[in-house]
Protein backbone atom coordinates (compact mmCIF):
# COMPACT_ATOMS: atom_id res chain seq x y z
CA UNK A 1 0.00 0.00 0.00
CA UNK A 2 2.79 2.42 0.90
CA UNK A 3 4.56 1.70 -2.41
CA UNK A 4 1.31 2.30 -4.30
CA UNK A 5 0.83 5.67 -2.60
CA UNK A 6 4.36 6.74 -3.50
CA UNK A 7 3.95 5.57 -7.09
CA UNK A 8 0.79 7.64 -7.62
CA UNK A 9 2.05 10.84 -5.97
CA UNK A 10 4.03 13.87 -7.12
CA UNK A 11 7.39 14.30 -5.39
CA UNK A 12 8.02 17.79 -4.07
CA UNK A 13 10.51 19.73 -1.95
CA UNK A 14 8.59 21.95 0.47
CA UNK A 15 10.62 24.93 1.73
CA UNK A 16 11.64 24.50 5.37
CA UNK A 17 11.26 20.71 5.34
CA UNK A 18 14.27 18.44 5.51
CA UNK A 19 12.53 15.48 3.87
CA UNK A 20 11.04 15.07 0.45
CA UNK A 21 7.26 15.16 0.23
CA UNK A 22 4.92 13.26 -2.07
CA UNK A 23 1.65 15.02 -2.84
CA UNK A 24 -1.13 12.63 -3.80
CA UNK A 25 -4.68 13.41 -4.85
CA UNK A 26 -7.44 12.04 -2.68
CA UNK A 27 -8.70 10.35 -5.83
CA UNK A 28 -5.44 8.39 -6.17
CA UNK A 29 -5.25 7.63 -2.45
CA UNK A 30 -8.78 6.22 -2.42
CA UNK A 31 -7.99 4.11 -5.48
CA UNK A 32 -4.93 2.65 -3.76
CA UNK A 33 -6.88 1.91 -0.58
CA UNK A 34 -9.81 0.31 -2.39
CA UNK A 35 -7.54 -1.77 -4.62
CA UNK A 36 -5.66 -3.08 -1.60
CA UNK A 37 -8.92 -3.80 0.23
CA UNK A 38 -10.31 -5.86 -2.63
CA UNK A 39 -6.98 -7.65 -3.12
CA UNK A 40 -6.56 -8.55 0.56
CA UNK A 41 -10.19 -9.44 1.36
CA UNK A 42 -11.89 -10.45 -1.90
CA UNK A 43 -14.74 -12.28 -0.14
CA UNK A 44 -14.96 -11.02 3.44
CA UNK A 45 -15.23 -7.30 2.75
CA UNK A 46 -18.13 -5.69 0.89
CA UNK A 47 -17.43 -2.20 -0.40
CA UNK A 48 -20.18 0.42 -0.65
CA UNK A 49 -18.13 3.24 -2.12
CA UNK A 50 -19.74 6.68 -2.40
CA UNK A 51 -22.50 5.68 0.04
CA UNK A 52 -23.42 8.08 2.84
CA UNK A 53 -23.72 6.73 6.37
CA UNK A 54 -27.07 8.18 7.42
CA UNK A 55 -27.38 6.61 10.87
CA UNK A 56 -26.45 3.56 12.88
CA UNK A 57 -28.01 1.59 15.72
CA UNK A 58 -25.36 0.11 18.00
CA UNK A 59 -27.83 -2.03 19.96
CA UNK A 60 -29.33 -3.61 16.83
CA UNK A 61 -25.96 -3.51 15.02
CA UNK A 62 -27.50 -1.92 11.96
CA UNK A 63 -26.20 0.70 9.53
CA UNK A 64 -28.39 2.79 7.27
CA UNK A 65 -26.66 3.87 4.05
CA UNK A 66 -27.73 6.10 1.17
CA UNK A 67 -26.21 5.69 -2.28
CA UNK A 68 -25.24 8.41 -4.79
CA UNK A 69 -28.67 8.11 -6.50
CA UNK A 70 -30.66 8.05 -3.28
CA UNK A 71 -30.74 4.27 -3.04
CA UNK A 72 -30.95 3.16 0.59
CA UNK A 73 -29.33 0.08 2.08
CA UNK A 74 -29.43 -1.64 5.46
CA UNK A 75 -26.26 -3.38 6.66
CA UNK A 76 -26.58 -5.58 9.73
CA UNK A 77 -24.83 -7.98 12.08
CA UNK A 78 -21.27 -6.69 11.99
CA UNK A 79 -18.51 -8.28 14.00
CA UNK A 80 -16.62 -4.97 14.13
CA UNK A 81 -17.70 -1.45 13.23
CA UNK A 82 -14.82 0.90 12.41
CA UNK A 83 -16.03 4.50 12.56
CA UNK A 84 -13.74 6.31 10.14
CA UNK A 85 -16.41 8.76 9.01
CA UNK A 86 -14.70 12.06 9.69
CA UNK A 87 -14.83 14.91 12.16
CA UNK A 88 -18.66 14.97 12.16
CA UNK A 89 -18.85 11.23 12.76
CA UNK A 90 -22.21 9.45 12.89
CA UNK A 91 -20.61 6.46 14.63
CA UNK A 92 -19.05 8.67 17.32
CA UNK A 93 -22.37 10.41 17.98
CA UNK A 94 -23.97 7.04 18.65
CA UNK A 95 -21.07 5.88 20.83
CA UNK A 96 -21.44 9.00 22.99
CA UNK A 97 -25.04 7.98 23.68
CA UNK A 98 -24.37 4.28 24.05
CA UNK A 99 -21.21 4.25 26.17
CA UNK A 100 -20.91 6.75 29.09
CA UNK A 101 -17.17 6.13 29.23
CA UNK A 102 -16.70 7.79 25.83
CA UNK A 103 -16.55 11.59 26.13
CA UNK A 104 -15.62 14.17 23.54
CA UNK A 105 -14.32 17.76 23.43
CA UNK A 106 -15.00 19.45 20.09
CA UNK A 107 -14.46 23.00 18.84
CA UNK A 108 -14.35 24.71 15.47
CA UNK A 109 -11.73 27.23 14.45
CA UNK A 110 -12.82 30.79 13.71
CA UNK A 111 -10.54 30.70 10.69
CA UNK A 112 -11.94 29.29 7.45
CA UNK A 113 -10.45 28.13 4.18
CA UNK A 114 -11.23 27.47 0.55
CA UNK A 115 -9.57 25.73 -2.37
CA UNK A 116 -8.96 27.42 -5.72
CA UNK A 117 -7.91 25.78 -8.96
CA UNK A 118 -5.71 27.79 -11.29
CA UNK A 119 -4.89 26.77 -14.88
CA UNK A 120 -1.63 25.62 -16.40
CA UNK A 121 0.97 28.42 -16.29
CA UNK A 122 3.87 29.31 -18.58
CA UNK A 123 7.07 27.42 -17.83
CA UNK A 124 8.60 30.32 -15.87
CA UNK A 125 5.48 31.14 -13.83
CA UNK A 126 4.49 30.57 -10.24
CA UNK A 127 7.20 28.24 -8.95
CA UNK A 128 9.73 25.70 -10.12
CA UNK A 129 8.68 22.05 -10.46
CA UNK A 130 9.01 20.17 -7.19
CA UNK A 131 8.49 23.23 -4.98
CA UNK A 132 5.48 24.77 -3.32
CA UNK A 133 4.72 28.50 -3.17
CA UNK A 134 3.50 29.91 0.14
CA UNK A 135 1.29 32.92 0.78
CA UNK A 136 1.06 35.22 3.79
CA UNK A 137 -0.53 38.65 3.53
CA UNK A 138 -2.06 41.00 6.13
CA UNK A 139 -5.85 41.26 6.46
CA UNK A 140 -6.26 43.99 9.03
CA UNK A 141 -4.80 44.54 12.48
CA UNK A 142 -7.06 42.18 14.47
CA UNK A 143 -7.90 39.55 11.88
CA UNK A 144 -4.65 37.73 11.28
CA UNK A 145 -3.10 37.18 7.87
CA UNK A 146 -4.43 35.41 4.82
CA UNK A 147 -2.20 32.36 4.55
CA UNK A 148 -2.05 29.58 2.03
CA UNK A 149 -0.02 27.46 -0.34
CA UNK A 150 -0.02 26.66 -4.05
CA UNK A 151 0.89 23.13 -5.15
CA UNK A 152 1.28 21.55 -8.58
CA UNK A 153 -1.32 19.08 -9.84
CA UNK A 154 -0.85 16.00 -11.97
CA UNK A 155 -1.53 16.92 -15.59
CA UNK A 156 -0.79 20.61 -15.11
CA UNK A 157 -2.31 23.48 -13.24
CA UNK A 158 -2.16 24.24 -9.55
CA UNK A 159 -4.31 24.19 -6.46
CA UNK A 160 -4.26 27.09 -4.00
CA UNK A 161 -5.42 26.63 -0.40
CA UNK A 162 -6.34 29.93 1.29
CA UNK A 163 -7.11 30.41 5.00
CA UNK A 164 -8.36 33.59 6.67
CA UNK A 165 -10.37 35.00 9.58
CA UNK A 166 -13.92 33.67 9.38
CA UNK A 167 -15.49 37.03 10.19
CA UNK A 168 -14.88 37.91 6.55
CA UNK A 169 -16.85 36.02 3.92
CA UNK A 170 -13.91 36.06 1.50
CA UNK A 171 -10.12 36.38 1.80
CA UNK A 172 -8.93 39.99 1.91
CA UNK A 173 -12.62 40.98 2.05
CA UNK A 174 -12.92 40.79 -1.75
CA UNK A 175 -16.36 40.76 -3.36
CA UNK A 176 -15.75 40.33 -7.10
CA UNK A 177 -13.58 38.08 -9.29
CA UNK A 178 -11.63 41.19 -10.36
CA UNK A 179 -10.72 42.03 -6.75
CA UNK A 180 -9.77 38.42 -6.05
CA UNK A 181 -7.58 38.32 -9.16
CA UNK A 182 -5.77 41.49 -8.09
CA UNK A 183 -5.01 40.07 -4.63
CA UNK A 184 -3.81 36.74 -6.03
CA UNK A 185 -1.48 38.49 -8.47
CA UNK A 186 -0.06 40.45 -5.55
CA UNK A 187 0.34 37.31 -3.41
CA UNK A 188 1.84 35.25 -6.27
CA UNK A 189 3.67 37.77 -8.49
CA UNK A 190 4.77 35.13 -11.01
CA UNK A 191 1.19 34.08 -11.72
CA UNK A 192 0.23 34.63 -15.38
CA UNK A 193 -3.15 33.03 -16.03
CA UNK A 194 -6.37 32.85 -14.02
CA UNK A 195 -9.71 31.30 -14.94
CA UNK A 196 -12.55 33.81 -14.46
CA UNK A 197 -15.11 30.99 -14.20
CA UNK A 198 -13.14 29.34 -11.38
CA UNK A 199 -12.66 32.67 -9.60
CA UNK A 200 -16.42 33.21 -9.67
CA UNK A 201 -17.02 29.63 -8.45
CA UNK A 202 -14.53 30.20 -5.62
CA UNK A 203 -16.45 33.23 -4.40
CA UNK A 204 -19.77 31.35 -4.50
CA UNK A 205 -18.54 28.29 -2.59
CA UNK A 206 -19.06 28.22 1.15
CA UNK A 207 -15.83 28.25 3.19
CA UNK A 208 -14.80 25.27 5.32
CA UNK A 209 -14.01 25.35 9.02
CA UNK A 210 -11.36 23.23 10.66
CA UNK A 211 -12.22 21.21 13.74
CA UNK A 212 -10.53 20.19 16.97
CA UNK A 213 -11.96 16.91 18.28
CA UNK A 214 -10.50 14.86 21.14
CA UNK A 215 -12.21 11.72 22.45
CA UNK A 216 -11.46 10.23 25.86
CA UNK A 217 -11.88 6.70 24.51
CA UNK A 218 -11.89 5.21 21.03
CA UNK A 219 -13.90 2.04 21.58
CA UNK A 220 -17.22 0.66 22.78
CA UNK A 221 -16.56 -3.02 23.45
CA UNK A 222 -20.23 -3.91 24.02
CA UNK A 223 -21.22 -2.51 20.62
CA UNK A 224 -18.04 -3.84 18.97
CA UNK A 225 -17.41 -0.36 17.61
CA UNK A 226 -14.18 1.61 17.39
CA UNK A 227 -13.18 5.08 16.17
CA UNK A 228 -10.33 5.90 13.81
CA UNK A 229 -8.88 9.03 12.21
CA UNK A 230 -10.76 12.34 12.39
CA UNK A 231 -13.71 10.62 14.03
CA UNK A 232 -11.45 10.08 17.06
CA UNK A 233 -9.06 13.05 16.88
CA UNK A 234 -9.67 15.84 14.37
CA UNK A 235 -7.08 18.62 14.23
CA UNK A 236 -6.29 21.84 12.45
CA UNK A 237 -4.10 21.39 9.38
CA UNK A 238 -1.08 23.40 10.53
CA UNK A 239 1.16 20.33 10.88
CA UNK A 240 -0.61 18.32 8.14
CA UNK A 241 -0.73 15.11 10.18
CA UNK A 242 -4.43 14.20 10.08
CA UNK A 243 -4.36 11.44 7.49
CA UNK A 244 -0.96 10.34 8.78
CA UNK A 245 -2.38 9.72 12.24
CA UNK A 246 -5.33 7.87 10.72
CA UNK A 247 -2.91 5.51 8.98
CA UNK A 248 -1.15 4.93 12.28
CA UNK A 249 -4.52 4.21 13.92
CA UNK A 250 -5.28 1.67 11.22
CA UNK A 251 -1.88 0.02 11.60
CA UNK A 252 -2.26 -0.30 15.38
CA UNK A 253 -5.83 -1.58 15.13
CA UNK A 254 -4.70 -4.15 12.59
CA UNK A 255 -1.86 -5.24 14.88
CA UNK A 256 -4.18 -5.66 17.87
CA UNK A 257 -6.78 -7.55 15.83
CA UNK A 258 -4.00 -9.86 14.67
CA UNK A 259 -3.50 -10.95 18.28
CA UNK A 260 -7.09 -12.18 18.57
CA UNK A 261 -7.30 -15.96 18.65
CA UNK A 262 -11.11 -15.88 18.73
CA UNK A 263 -14.05 -13.48 18.83
CA UNK A 264 -13.85 -13.54 22.61
CA UNK A 265 -10.52 -11.67 22.40
CA UNK A 266 -11.99 -8.76 20.41
CA UNK A 267 -12.96 -6.60 23.41
CA UNK A 268 -9.42 -6.80 24.80
CA UNK A 269 -7.94 -5.89 21.41
CA UNK A 270 -10.18 -2.81 21.12
CA UNK A 271 -9.29 -1.74 24.66
CA UNK A 272 -5.54 -2.04 23.97
CA UNK A 273 -5.90 -0.13 20.71
CA UNK A 274 -7.70 2.73 22.47
CA UNK A 275 -5.18 2.89 25.31
CA UNK A 276 -2.25 3.04 22.88
CA UNK A 277 -3.68 5.49 20.36
CA UNK A 278 -5.72 7.94 22.46
CA UNK A 279 -2.66 9.72 23.94
CA UNK A 280 -1.14 10.03 20.46
CA UNK A 281 -4.32 11.36 18.89
CA UNK A 282 -4.78 13.97 21.61
CA UNK A 283 -1.15 15.08 21.39
CA UNK A 284 -1.42 15.49 17.62
CA UNK A 285 -4.57 17.61 17.94
CA UNK A 286 -2.96 19.72 20.67
CA UNK A 287 0.24 20.32 18.72
CA UNK A 288 -1.72 21.85 15.86
CA UNK A 289 -2.97 24.53 18.26
CA UNK A 290 0.49 26.10 18.00
CA UNK A 291 -0.87 27.73 14.85
CA UNK A 292 -2.53 30.30 17.14
CA UNK A 293 0.88 31.60 18.18
CA UNK A 294 1.90 32.21 14.59
CA UNK A 295 -1.27 33.23 12.75
CA UNK A 296 -3.66 34.43 15.47
CA UNK A 297 -3.94 37.81 17.14
CA UNK A 298 -1.13 36.87 19.53
CA UNK A 299 1.44 37.35 16.78
CA UNK A 300 1.50 41.04 17.73
CA UNK A 301 3.02 40.11 21.11
CA UNK A 302 6.17 38.71 19.51
CA UNK A 303 8.86 41.17 18.43
CA UNK A 304 10.52 38.53 16.24
CA UNK A 305 8.32 36.45 13.96
CA UNK A 306 11.36 34.33 13.07
CA UNK A 307 11.35 32.77 16.54
CA UNK A 308 7.84 31.42 15.98
CA UNK A 309 8.77 30.25 12.49
CA UNK A 310 11.67 28.29 13.97
CA UNK A 311 9.42 26.81 16.66
CA UNK A 312 6.89 25.59 14.11
CA UNK A 313 9.63 24.29 11.81
CA UNK A 314 11.18 22.32 14.69
CA UNK A 315 7.80 20.86 15.67
CA UNK A 316 7.04 20.02 12.04
CA UNK A 317 10.34 18.16 11.64
CA UNK A 318 9.74 16.31 14.91
CA UNK A 319 6.24 15.07 14.04
CA UNK A 320 7.50 13.91 10.65
CA UNK A 321 10.18 11.79 12.32
CA UNK A 322 8.92 8.18 12.40
CA UNK A 323 10.92 7.54 15.58
CA UNK A 324 9.13 10.29 17.49
CA UNK A 325 5.86 9.91 19.38
CA UNK A 326 3.48 12.86 19.23
CA UNK A 327 3.12 12.82 23.02
CA UNK A 328 6.90 13.20 23.43
CA UNK A 329 6.95 16.14 21.01
CA UNK A 330 4.07 17.74 22.92
CA UNK A 331 5.84 17.26 26.26
CA UNK A 332 9.07 18.81 24.97
CA UNK A 333 7.07 21.94 23.99
CA UNK A 334 4.85 21.95 27.07
CA UNK A 335 5.21 25.67 27.85
CA UNK A 336 4.44 26.74 24.27
CA UNK A 337 1.43 24.45 24.17
CA UNK A 338 0.09 25.84 27.45
CA UNK A 339 0.29 29.37 26.04
CA UNK A 340 -1.29 28.30 22.74
CA UNK A 341 -4.21 26.66 24.57
CA UNK A 342 -4.76 29.80 26.63
CA UNK A 343 -4.96 31.95 23.50
CA UNK A 344 -7.07 29.32 21.74
CA UNK A 345 -9.82 29.77 24.35
CA UNK A 346 -10.59 33.16 22.78
CA UNK A 347 -10.45 31.96 19.17
CA UNK A 348 -12.81 28.98 19.05
CA UNK A 349 -16.50 28.08 19.10
CA UNK A 350 -18.19 24.90 20.39
CA UNK A 351 -18.89 22.16 17.89
CA UNK A 352 -21.97 19.96 18.31
CA UNK A 353 -20.85 16.34 18.03
CA UNK A 354 -24.01 14.82 19.50
CA UNK A 355 -25.88 14.63 16.20
CA UNK A 356 -23.29 13.49 13.68
CA UNK A 357 -24.21 14.16 10.07
CA UNK A 358 -21.47 12.01 8.62
CA UNK A 359 -18.37 12.83 6.66
CA UNK A 360 -15.66 15.36 7.22
CA UNK A 361 -16.08 19.06 7.89
CA UNK A 362 -14.05 19.42 4.70
CA UNK A 363 -16.64 18.86 1.99
CA UNK A 364 -15.24 20.22 -1.26
CA UNK A 365 -14.58 17.58 -3.88
CA UNK A 366 -11.18 19.08 -4.59
CA UNK A 367 -9.90 18.29 -1.10
CA UNK A 368 -6.85 16.07 -0.99
CA UNK A 369 -3.86 14.84 0.88
CA UNK A 370 -0.16 14.18 0.55
CA UNK A 371 2.45 11.75 1.79
CA UNK A 372 5.79 12.10 3.49
CA UNK A 373 8.43 9.80 2.02
CA UNK A 374 9.75 8.32 5.25
CA UNK A 375 10.47 4.80 4.12
CA UNK A 376 9.00 2.03 6.20
CA UNK A 377 6.87 4.27 8.42
CA UNK A 378 3.10 4.36 8.63
CA UNK A 379 3.47 8.10 9.23
CA UNK A 380 3.20 8.34 5.48
CA UNK A 381 0.35 10.59 4.48
CA UNK A 382 -1.26 14.01 4.64
CA UNK A 383 1.49 16.61 4.90
CA UNK A 384 -0.67 19.08 3.00
CA UNK A 385 -4.34 19.63 2.30
CA UNK A 386 -3.98 20.26 -1.41
CA UNK A 387 -4.86 17.95 -4.26
CA UNK A 388 -6.94 17.32 -7.34
CA UNK A 389 -10.52 16.36 -7.94
CA UNK A 390 -12.37 13.22 -7.00
CA UNK A 391 -13.68 10.93 -9.73
CA UNK A 392 -17.30 9.84 -9.66
CA UNK A 393 -16.67 6.31 -8.43
CA UNK A 394 -13.62 4.11 -8.02
CA UNK A 395 -15.47 0.81 -7.83
CA UNK A 396 -18.92 -0.55 -8.45
CA UNK A 397 -21.18 -0.71 -5.37
CA UNK A 398 -21.77 -4.20 -4.09
CA UNK A 399 -25.14 -5.87 -4.56
CA UNK A 400 -27.67 -6.19 -1.74
CA UNK A 401 -25.76 -8.39 0.65
CA UNK A 402 -25.18 -8.39 4.39
CA UNK A 403 -21.60 -7.89 5.53
CA UNK A 404 -21.05 -10.15 8.55
CA UNK A 405 -17.29 -9.85 9.00
CA UNK A 406 -16.11 -6.25 8.86
CA UNK A 407 -17.81 -2.96 8.14
CA UNK A 408 -15.67 0.16 7.74
CA UNK A 409 -18.04 3.10 8.09
CA UNK A 410 -16.68 5.94 5.98
CA UNK A 411 -18.65 8.71 4.35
Amino acid sequence: LYAAVLAKGERSIVPGRARETVFITRDALRHALLTELKRSFPRRAKCFFNYELVSCDLDARALYLRGPKGKEKLVRDWKLLVGADGADSVVRAQMLRHCPRVRCSAYASKRVRKLLRIPVQPADALFSPGRASFIEQPQGLLRGPVVGAATAQRGGGYLVVLSWDGRDEQPWGVRTPTELKRQLLEALPRLRRLDDVELDAFLRRAPMKESYVVCSDYCDEDARAVLLGDAAHAAYSMLWQGCTTAFEDAAELNAQLGLCASDDDLAGALRRYSQLRQPEGKAMSDLNLLAHLRFGKSRFFWPRRQSLDKLLADVSDAVNDPEQLYRNVAWSHFAWLALAKLLWMFDREPLDVGTGTGGDTETEDTAGTAASTKTGSMRAAAVANAAGGVSASLCEPAQDETCRDLVAASA
